[in-house]
């Protein structure tokens, strides 16, 4: 165990139980819960650096491929959880379920991976993931990431003028924390 095990392992503990307290509060459930499941997502994608750091795949090489990875979901969660935030009647409709394909096939593929044999992941990894679909993937997650927080970040400045117009007193209700 080294320190920065130790503090990989405090941030991922207080990421879950973060995670879990914004996914069971009560004020602005919405919103919350879209941030909970942010928080928890990130949390578990840690144990991968957790894990790596620590040995952890050296001593268990069948944790490789563990359902983990939910990137994908990055993305649409801020957009949403931004969307909650600037809009107090915003609901979540079944139609916005599209937006969570792409982390759902990741999902799929990881736990259809974690499951295979070590043969085969280790085929996997060398073959395919290494040379192609770990930068692709990492790729893609950076692409969602910026869409996303730039239709997020238009919906803050449209959110901004509106109050401006709405109210005198701003400085608490302006949301230049989230744009940050």
């Amino acid at each position: 165990m080294t320190i920065l095990t130790i503090l990989t392992g405090t941030i991922i503990t207080q990421g879950i139980y973060a995670g879990i307290f914004l996914l069971i509060g009560s004020k602005n459930p919405l919103a919350n819960k879209f941030l909970g499941v942010l928080v928890l997502l990130s949390s578990l994608w840690l144990i991968d650096t957790f894990l790596r750091i620590s040995n952890g795949y050296l001593s268990n090489p069948d944790l490789y491929f563990m359902p983990i990875f939910y990137s994908f979901g990055f993305g649409p969660l801020i957009y949403f959880y931004t969307s909650s935030i600037t809009n107090k009647a915003y609901k979540f409709r079944k139609r916005h379920f599209y937006h969570f394909i792409p982390v759902i096939i990741q999902a799929l593929f990881y736990f259809i991976l974690f499951w295979s044999s070590y043969s085969f992941k280790r085929w996997y990894w060398l073959e395919v993931h290494k040379p192609i679909t770990y930068d692709l993937e990492f790729n893609l997650t950076l692409l969602s990431l910026m869409v996303y927080s730039y239709i997020s970040i238009k919906r803050i400045i449209k959110y901004q003028e509106w109050i401006k117009n709405q109210f005198s007193e701003i400085s608490k209700i302006h949301l230049n924390w989230l744009k940050i």
